[in-house]
């Protein structure tokens, strides 16, 4: 009940705002399917998987897999925008892999379970993959609206 009330008070505040700046406007019909996918991946989905990964390995970790959220975004985006890194992305991109590598060596050392990767990667995945969608399909919606819509 109290999630509800924060939410809708939430909702309330930036429906507010987006009115007083003029951007109060119902989505076309071709932005809800990606608004869906924001809301549902993007919005939902890591608020429910975030707490069980902390419950279960720390904050810390869970900070670390978040922390891959501009690697996977560059790597979604090739396929999705067909946008390809410059070099210096592309080594950025490498050395995060290496990094990468280097934590799944420290989970199995300490013995984190693989249901726990698996949840915790899904995190920066669907962040990644939402950024990608609003570049793709919802670019043309101003950051205030797209914020209250979600």
């Amino acid at each position: 009940l109290e999630f509800r009330r924060v939410l809708f008070r939430s909702a309330a505040v930036l429906g507010l705002l987006c009115w007083r700046r003029g951007l109060l406007q119902w989505p076309q019909k071709r932005h809800w399917p990606a608004l869906t996918v924001v809301a549902l991946l993007g919005c939902a989905a890591p608020y429910v998987v975030q707490p069980v990964v902390v419950n279960h390995q720390g904050g810390a970790f869970m900070a670390m897999a978040v922390s891959c959220v501009p690697l996977l975004t560059i790597v979604l985006s090739i396929p999705m925008l067909g946008t390809y890194p410059s070099r210096c992305q592309l080594f950025g991109v490498c050395a995060a892999f290496c990094c990468m590598g280097l934590l799944l060596v420290d989970g199995v050392k300490r013995q984190i379970p693989l249901s726990d990767f698996g949840l915790a990667v899904t995190v920066p995945l669907r962040y990644a993959l939402t950024n990608t969608v609003i570049r793709r399909w919802l670019h043309d919606l101003p950051a205030l609206l797209l914020t209250c819509l979600s």
